[in-house]
Formats: structure tokens, sequence, C-alpha cells
């Protein structure tokens, strides 16, 4: 489950890894991504929230392939180099990542006890930084020798490859399956309304849809910001993103350790939540002047926070979710979580492409983590 994390993550990440090239080839403007980015997450909300269903009646591993296919059909599509591509590029890309997390989910609540939740599901959960990271530092590497389209076309085989992979595990680890379950449009339904069930679900929905936002938001447009507004080559700036993933693989490890043995997951994800506007303000502060080390330790603050909260929070949804139906909850915050991916990024985009500002993108997308925190503090006293 961390490798299938892993290439979804890898694979909707590298259009934006590779943007500069990209947009030197085509003559386009950077915030074009935001248009990439908000048709990626609105298919990613479309395809979380219909998961369920689907993960209950054909197995948790056996979508983990359909998810791994389609990115890789997806990465394919947008490899053969015609502008126009990179629409359904974006959609297939979107069916890919929705279900994965719910799938993954559904299996790890199967085996993880309570008490070691927090951390089976944030090892798990390294496959998002480690995925990014991978991008960053071996994309801009593969673009040297093979040129953009053959970075993507060497990403969908990956896919490929991992989703044949997976095939003799299915009738192992899916024999909780219903074959016999029909799907309905009532799963929609079902996981929003689990989703809200109560106060401390609806809670972790919201932080979910700050949470994603800005991660995705950083992680998107922080190769982009470095090379634009903060002139460092392209090979310097993806080794920037290197280092904050790599962070938040160690990250995400420490908090589900914490989590577990130390302090209460609500209490800490609210330290979280400020931690990343605090983060969130140093990458906003860069400018052309900034050393080396300062790009690098804003960065390693945002990997070590925005980046590194997801295993806590799937851990804590998965222990309030109804005995058995761990993804049909995950799969309503997830919802949230789309919701947050779609629209923070989108707005940056728009931010960037009308004003040029990457500093007020980073301060936007921090302003409802500010309000989680305030809310999870609440809670937690």
């Amino acid at each position: 489950m961390l490798v299938q994390q892993a290439l979804i993550t890898f694979s909707y990440n590298a259009i934006p890894v590779l943007l500069p090239p990209i947009t030197q080839h085509f003559g386009i403007e950077p915030g074009m991504l935001g248009v990439y980015t908000s048709v990626l997450f609105a298919v990613g909300i479309l395809a979380g929230v219909t998961s369920g269903g689907f993960i209950l009646r054909f197995g948790a591993f056996r979508m983990s392939q359909i998810c791994l296919a389609s990115a890789g059909l997806g990465m394919l599509l947008a490899g053969f180099g015609w502008l126009w591509m990179f629409l359904p590029a974006a959609i297939l890309l979107g069916i890919g990542m929705g279900p994965s997390t719910p799938a993954s989910s559904h299996i790890l609540a199967r085996f993880a006890t309570p008490k070691v939740a927090p951390l089976v599901f944030s090892i798990k959960q390294t496959g998002v930084p480690f995925g990014s990271g991978f991008a960053g530092l071996v994309l801009p590497a593969v673009v040297i020798l093979y040129g953009w389209q053959g970075a993507l076309f060497g990403g969908a085989a990956m896919c490929w490859l991992m989703a044949l992979t997976l095939w003799p595990l299915h009738r192992r680890y899916d024999d909780d399956r219903q074959p016999n379950r029909r799907l309905t449009l009532a799963d929609v339904g079902l996981a929003v309304k689990t989703a809200f069930s109560s106060r401390n679900m609806a809670e972790l929905a919201f932080a979910g849809f700050a949470f994603s936002g800005l991660q995705v938001a950083f992680i998107s447009y922080f190769v982009t910001y470095l090379v634009e507004a903060i002139d460092q080559p392209y090979a310097v700036a993806g080794e920037m993103l290197a280092w904050s993933s790599g962070v938040a693989i160690v990250g995400r490890i420490f908090w589900g350790l914490l989590a577990g043995n130390v302090v209460q997951p609500r209490p800490l994800l609210a330290f979280l939540s400020f931690a990343m506007v605090g983060a969130a303000i140093a990458v906003g502060m860069l400018d052309s002047d900034s050393s080396y080390l300062a790009i690098m330790l804003s960065g390693i603050a945002m990997g070590a926070t925005a980046v590194s909260w997801n295993g806590v929070h799937l851990a804590e949804v998965a222990r309030l979710a109804p005995k058995g139906n761990a993804s049909v909850a995950t799969a309503g915050v997830i919802f949230c979580c789309f919701c947050g991916l779609f629209a923070v990024p989108g707005i940056f985009g728009l931010v960037v492409a009308a004003s040029g500002d990457y500093d007020l993108g980073f301060y936007l997308a921090a302003v409802p983590c500010a309000l989680t925190g305030i809310v999870m503090l609440r809670r937690a006293t």
C-alpha cells in the first residue's frame, strides 16, 4: 500500500514538477497549472466519494490496481505532447488518485489495532512525500536525458508494473469483498453523511480540507515558485522539493509515534495546524536574495508539517468510523480533502496568474489551517 500510494502521488505530481519545460515547450504561463490541478482534483473528488461502494464490492487490492492503471494511462496521454491531451490526462489521473487512499485505509483498518494505527497509517502515508520527493529528485534529471515526454512515459510504465504486481494478492486480501453488493448513488450520500455524522468527524473533515489544500498548493507550485520568483536553477528547485519530501517521510512516522504513545491525536493536529501557518509564511517571505540554507529550511518546515499530518488524521478517521466501514468514512472525509485540493490550488493559480505574487498565494492557502488550529485547540482543551 505504501508503494501504491507513492506511485499515485508521483503520477499526479509529475506534471507540476515538469511544469518549467512543459510551459517552455507550449509557450503558456505557469498559472495555467491551476486549470490542470482543478480538473484533476474535481475528478478526484467524484472518484473518491463514490469509491466506498466499489471497494466493498470489488476489493481494495483490485481497486488499487485500477487506480494505478488509470494513473499510468493519464501520464501516457500527457506524454504524447499535444496540449489538449492534458485534459483527458487530468481526468484519468483524478480517477486514479480518488480511490487510492480509501482503498488502503480499508485494508489497514482490518489489521491495525487502535494503539498502533496512527503509526501504521503514518508509515503507509509516507508514500505521499516519497512519491513527490521522487518526482522532484528524478524527473529533472530524466528530462536532461529523455525530455519531459520521456519522463512521463517512464512514470506510466512504473504504474502499470505495480498494477501487475498486485494481481496475485487480490484473492488473498480481498476476501472480505461483497461481490453481490449493489452500486447506487446512495453510496455517495452515505460517505458524505458519515463524514458529518458527529462534531468530531465534521472537524476532521474540515481539517482535511485545510491541510490538503495547503499541502498540494505547496507541492504543485514550490518548484515553479523557486524557478520563476526566487531565480533558482530548475535542478536546485527539484532538489529542494526532494529535501522537503524526505523530511516529510520521517515527519509522518514521528507524528504517528507521538500520536500513538505520547500525545492525543487532536491536540497534535491543533499544533500542526499552527506550525503549517508559520511554515507557509516562511516560504512566502523568500526572495531572490535568500540563501540556499534559508530556502532549504523553509521547504523542510513545510515538509515536516504541511506534508506530514496525513497518517495521524486518517488513523483518527478510521478510529471514529463505524466498524467495517473505514473505507466509507474515509471516502467521505477524503471528499472534503479533495474539495481543498480542488479549491486552494485553483485559487493559488488564479492569484499567481492575476498578480504574479506567489507569496500572497501561500499566505491565502494557510488561512484555513489557522482556522483549523483554533477549532482543534478549543476542542482539545
